[in-house]
């Protein structure tokens, strides 16, 4: 009997460890079908569908029919300041399909180049911190000509993965080679063991 309390004591234990990284990856895969659409003018009373499904269709020039979970504005109103307009809070759109969302993100640099309009996914708080603290480094890069890739948090520089100094001064993974081997960064990603 002492023992089975015990096992479940541990249990208990591990699982207040590996749930708070389930969590997150959760998190993350039900924003996967957000996208924030921002700088779209803002209006008192107004009905977000019909604001996003308008801008759909008359400055992206996409069909109209696209199903959506859900499509509402984030954030606080912001305050006019020395007698500019209001900026505008985004609007967050939850696709109902994958592709549809695709075909949005695929159509907006075509476009909206030029305009004052974007479109990006939506991410977890701690994911977007990590990707604010790599768009220096990407836009450095970018400057030098060479080909780079923002991936949820991750940056892809002429192909191979950008590990922040921070992450690289940390201890030595499995790999001995002082930054964490695939499989390790996947275990932390993935919270399994």
């Amino acid at each position: 009997m002492d023992q089975t309390y015990t096992f479940r004591v541990l249990n208990l234990n591990l699982n207040n460890v590996i749930w708070p990284k389930n969590v997150k990856v959760i998190m993350s895969k039900n924003v996967q079908k957000d996208v924030a659409g921002r700088c779209i003018p803002e209006e008192e009373e107004e009905d977000c569908d019909v604001v996003l499904i308008d801008f759909l269709t008359d400055t992206m020039k996409i069909r109209t029919d696209i199903s959506f979970e859900r499509i509402h504005r984030v954030g606080r109103k912001h305050a006019p300041r020395d007698g500019q307009r209001q900026r505008p809070r985004p609007i967050v759109a939850k696709f109902s399909f994958f592709k549809d969302r695709e075909l949005v993100r695929s159509q907006a640099p075509r476009t909206l180049k030029g305009s004052n309009y974007w479109v990006q996914e939506q991410f977890p708080v701690e994911i977007e911190q990590r990707r604010k603290a790599l768009y220096p480094i990407m836009k450095e890069e970018r400057r030098k000509k060479n080909k780079v890739k923002l991936v949820r948090d991750r940056l892809f520089i002429n192909g191979s993965e950008y590990i922040p100094p921070a992450q690289r001064a940390g201890p030595t993974g499995a790999s001995g080679r002082g930054t964490p081997s695939q499989q390790e960064r996947k275990r932390a990603r993935t919270g399994s063991r």
